[in-house]
């Protein structure tokens, strides 16, 4: 019997070892493909290999396992599924003392909140895993830091510190022999160049990367390197080069499923065959790269990911919870029940009020739907009113030009394409029904053709440089298809009834400032909270704050001659609160208030919802505008009045 028992003990530790060495080598395997840019069967072994990890309470192969997780769910475009697993990385990370796991995927959610740019929370967390890895003697975790310090202050085109950290992070790099990651390094050197206009050393930066992403089997960074190139190429007016040079990085992105590659190069190519003059072409791309773009935003990203950080903070609280013993849990237990008889009489109560409020719902439901034909209205109005203005003054631009055949093609896919979309906004949008019930093929057809309208009225300024009255009439013609793409993009946002919640309106926000911020020569410094309460609120509120912030924007822009912009947003005491502020040269209030019907108008769309608008400015040192509004008036339709 003692020998039978030895001989089991023996076989079960040949066992363990095995599911070990299984684990242990899937996880390689894994990182393998991962390092070759096949994401998806990465993630299927390290989804194989965890529950054997789990099993042999392997701690540390777990952390390696969720962190590898996170990169490969981050290189497909699943950014919560990237936050999940690094989250459960730290948390193991932290339950076992293993500084150098928790270091490495601290240093992974900088980077997320960098790419949705939310740069102070990326910087935090970068210097937090650095200050690690400092400690631990972690030199690829430094270099790392250094690099992602330098991607934040080249999106704020700060390329001073961004090559000062570069470079800082090639020399432990190339101390280390870390081809991979010098790979990526030089590709954000090539960035970098290219936004010095130092084309040559873009591209010689971008073609060493891509030598050692060949060499490494890397397709993800292959087709980075590929679109980067083409986009120098582009800004060249070598627009045959980089299509070609994109043609291949979209495949490469096919191959490994990256919809982050996708995208861009769907984009590149719709500008470089618009360039090159077929309009065609370029407005088929464009409809790929929108449709592509549209099924990755962010809106809904930003939501969950507030959600897992919060599901990460509750777990982590119910650990200390329950290391404060059984006394705690007979608390919670009395508190449960007291919980659950005012749940069971407020219960009994909402039933005595459900008639009253349906009634209150169909009220709201009938002020919205309203609201929202009024806005369809506007919209339709102005839509056929500017594309029978592009359309006549493209025809009578037409006229005035001779012997420029290029020139006379460009003027003529306006007035054709502005003429085809307002027999589309006609013929669909009679009803306003139609409009209101947001038939998205049609806004999308209408969107897609109002920017083959703008890209052809640039190219055809460029074209009629020399002739003064003929390049303004073009310039005109560009400024109103731009700024009906706009009108229209805010029209499919406000119709859609899933936008009319306060995490949506934030969200909103944020990308419009980012976007819009993204090609000036200015500064954005954009703080705003991350999570915000879950709440309905009513259709008009979303359309006033948000139509007041972007006039207030817009109006620094325009104005304020600034460099710097500064734009805040909290929710703090059931309250909202909105704060946006140049350095600008300011203005006399005085004045302004006697002859700005714009700022009256601003004040009185907030005021309409119960909120409150300041402006404060001082000459020669900038303008800040405030604005507060209840979370209570911003739900409660009963808390606004119209005006």
């Amino acid at each position: 019997m003692r020998y039978l028992m030895l001989l089991l003990l023996a076989i079960s530790s040949l066992c363990s070892s095995a599911r070990e060495l299984n684990a242990d080598s899937l996880t390689k395997e894994a990182i393998k493909l991962f390092n070759n840019g096949d994401y998806n069967k990465s993630i299927d072994l390290l989804n194989t290999s965890l529950p054997l990890a789990t099993t042999n309470k392997d701690k540390k192969l777990q952390i390696i396992i969720y962190n590898n997780l996170g990169n490969n769910y981050c290189n497909i475009g699943k950014t919560i599924e990237a936050l999940n697993s690094y989250q459960q990385a730290i948390s193991i990370a932290e339950e076992t003392g293993n500084k150098r796991g928790a270091c490495s995927a601290i240093k992974n959610i900088g980077a997320l909140y960098s790419d949705i740019k939310e740069f102070d929370k990326a910087l935090a967390k970068f210097n937090e895993a650095e200050a690690i890895g400092i400690t631990i003697n972690d030199t690829a975790t430094i270099a790392d830091c250094a690099n992602n310090r330098g991607i934040i202050y080249e999106q704020q085109k700060k390329y001073p510190e961004a090559l000062a950290e570069y470079k800082k992070a090639l020399t432990l790099y190339e101390a280390t022999k870390a081809e991979e990651r010098m790979a990526i390094l030089f590709n954000n050197l090539g960035i970098v160049y290219k936004y010095l206009k130092d084309y040559d050393q873009s591209i010689s930066y971008y073609q060493k990367s891509l030598a050692i992403s060949e060499k490494l089997g890397n397709k993800f960074m292959v087709a980075a390197n590929l679109s980067n190139i083409g986009n120098v190429y582009e800004m060249l007016g070598d627009y045959k080069k980089a299509i070609e040079l994109n043609e291949k990085g979209l495949k490469t992105g096919f191959e490994i499923n990256s919809s982050e590659l996708i995208i861009e190069t769907y984009g590149n190519l719709a500008e470089e065959y618009s360039k090159m003059g077929n309009y065609q072409k370029g407005y088929e791309l464009y409809k790929k790269y929108t449709t592509a773009k549209d099924s990755l935003m962010n809106m809904e990203k930003s939501k969950q990911m507030a959600e897992i950080q919060t599901k990460y903070d509750t777990e982590k609280k119910e650990k200390q919870i329950a290391e404060m013993g059984k006394t705690y849990y007979k608390m919670l237990a009395v508190i449960g029940i007291l919980t659950l008889t005012m749940i069971i009489a407020f219960l009994l109560f909402s039933r005595l009020q459900t008639k009253q409020k349906q009634k209150r719902e169909k009220a709201i439901a009938e002020a919205e739907y309203n609201e929202r034909l009024r806005i369809a209205k506007d919209v339709h109005d102005d839509l056929g009113s500017g594309l029978s203005k592009i359309s006549l003054m493209a025809d009578l631009a037409q006229r005035k030009i001779s012997g420029n055949e290029q020139l006379s093609f460009d003027l003529a896919s306006i007035s054709e394409t502005s003429h085809r979309l307002a027999n589309i906004n006609q013929n669909k949008s009679e009803s306003t029904d139609n409009i209101i019930t947001n038939e998205p093929p049609i806004l999308d057809d209408i969107n897609a053709g109002l920017s083959v309208i703008s890209k052809s009225a640039d190219s055809a300024a460029m074209k009629a440089q020399g002739n003064i009255l003929l390049g303004y009439e073009i310039k005109q013609i560009s400024a109103m298809s731009r700024e009906l793409v706009d009108n229209m993009r805010d029209l499919i946002w406000v119709l859609n009834p899933e936008n009319t919640t306060l995490d949506q309106l934030v969200t909103r926000l944020r990308e419009y400032c980012g976007e819009y911020l993204d090609g000036m020569q200015i500064e954005p410094n954009l703080d705003f909270q991350l999570i915000v309460p879950e709440l309905k609120i009513t259709r008009e509120g979303q359309r006033n704050v948000f139509l007041t912030v972007k006039e207030t924007v817009n109006n620094s822009i325009k104005h304020s001659g600034t460099t710097e912009m500064d734009i805040k947003l909290s929710v703090a005491d059931n309250e909202l609160n909105i704060s946006i502020a140049d350095k600008g040269k300011g203005f006399d209030l005085q004045l302004i208030n006697k002859n700005g019907n714009g700022l009256r108008n601003m004040k009185q769309r907030i005021e309409s919802i119960g909120g409150r608008f300041t402006l404060n400015s001082v000459i020669g040192q900038g303008t800040e505008t405030t604005i507060t509004i209840s979370l209570n008036k911003l739900a409660n339709p009963k808390n606004t009045t119209k005006v």
